[in-house]
Formats: C-alpha cells, sequence, structure tokens
C-alpha cells in the first residue's frame, strides 16, 4: 500500500470524526519516535494556524509516530481562548507530515483534528494511543 492510501484512511477518518464516531487513520502498527526542531515548529504553526486566537495557543504533549509506510503522525494538546476570552483548557488533536503529490515539497503538519466536543476527543485519544502515541492528560 502507497502514502496515497494511507492518505485514503484518514480521509475516512476525518469523514466519520465529523460525525462524532471512532475514526481509523491506519491499519499499519506505529512505533514512537523522536521530532526533530523542524517538525515540532511546523506541528506548532499547523495547530496554531488552526484556531480562532492562535496567539494564545499554548500546543503541549506532542508525541510523533511513524509506520511501516513511513508517514510520521502526532498527537498532543493544545490549550487556547474560546470566543469568550477564556482558555477552554486541554484539548487533544492528531495530524500527519505530508510532502505533497509531488513527493519533493517541503515537508507539512496538515492537521487530521482538533477536539472540541467529548465523543471527538475521546476518539482522537483512542487514535493517537493506537498509533503509539498514548496522551497524557
Amino acid at each position: 500500500m502507497n502514502k496515497w492510501a494511507t492518505w485514503g484512511f484518514v480521509c475516512i477518518g476525518l469523514t466519520a470524526a465529523a460525525t462524532g464516531t471512532y475514526f481509523a487513520v491506519s491499519r499499519f502498527a506505529a512505533a514512537q519516535v523522536d521530532s526533530t526542531s523542524e517538525q515540532s515548529r511546523a506541528i506548532d504553526m499547523a495547530v496554531r494556524s488552526s484556531l480562532n486566537d492562535p496567539s494564545s495557543a499554548r500546543v503541549d504533549g506532542v508525541r510523533t509516530s511513524q509506520n511501516a509506510e513511513g508517514v510520521t503522525f502526532a498527537c498532543g494538546t493544545v490549550n487556547a481562548k474560546n470566543a469568550l476570552g477564556g482558555y477552554a483548557g486541554k484539548t487533544p488533536f492528531m495530524g500527519m507530515f505530508s510532502r505533497g503529490k509531488d513527493g519533493v515539497s517541503p515537508m507539512r503538519f496538515i492537521v487530521i483534528k482538533i477536539g472540541g466536543k467529548a465523543s471527538d476527543s475521546i476518539a482522537i485519544i483512542q487514535q493517537c494511543a493506537e498509533q503509539g502515541m498514548a496522551l497524557q492528560p
């Protein structure tokens, strides 16, 4: 199976997550790996840009894993201000790294899902654990 097939699993996961159901990112076992400083910056920027108030975001507890296909996933938590101006509390997120269709473009981090509803957060936490990235409460 190639990386585009793996991306198909991600798309299925996005659809299922939007309905509040459990989603599967990859059927391949993954092993936790250390992230580079470049990856950490990419994760931080992508998560922040997905929020209403990026400057208030506190990204924490980031873990990365790589599956047998070489796809790198990341999970962590983010705490940012909500529409009322108060911090919402640690919310889990999940994403993956991609090079783009040409396979040469610089690596970028794509946020798959940031928890919001309790069911979304539970699904993200479960999926992260299955990918070898148990999140700390």
